[in-house]
């Protein structure tokens, strides 16, 4: 088999009769197809990611999905009235602090069972939406 490489990575298979335009190299002993992802081609060698990497990989990943499911509902100037009802100690506030934290502790408990092997959860919409709207914040602050 043949492997066809793009951009330094493994982009897919092919059989050993391919002399197609994509740069390829033989399929080494020991690649792994299930992996494909895993590989990337520098200096001349097809490289396998170490679990380190692919674990590091999957923790950002992880963090990006938390992070954009929060962000979804509330970012930049509603961040500074939401930080104004917290120091005020307003229900509303509380409550889409409490929200976040919920969301954030269980990103924390995912991340410590991510594998390099894991099946990760991303969904964080089990949480639901934000249990106040920015309007709601700037009313409850007087804004």
């Amino acid at each position: 088999m043949k492997l066809l490489i793009q951009q330094n990575r493994v982009i897919a298979r092919a059989t050993d009769d391919y002399e197609g335009p994509e740069f390829y190299i033989t399929e080494p002993e020991g690649f792994d197809p299930d992996r494909l992802g895993d590989y990337r081609f520098e200096g001349g060698q097809l490289l396998d990611k170490t679990e380190a990497q692919r674990v590091a990989e999957k923790i950002e990943a992880l963090w990006q999905a938390a992070d954009r499911y929060t962000s979804g509902y509330i970012s930049g100037v509603a961040i500074g009235i939401l930080t104004i009802g917290v120091m005020q100690q307003t229900p509303k506030a509380m409550a889409v602090t409490a929200w976040s934290g919920t969301i954030w502790a269980e990103y924390y408990a995912r991340k410590a069972l991510v594998t390099a092997t894991s099946e990760d959860n991303h969904d964080f919409s089990s949480f639901g939406p934000i249990p106040h709207s920015v309007p709601e914040l700037q009313a409850e602050v007087g804004l």
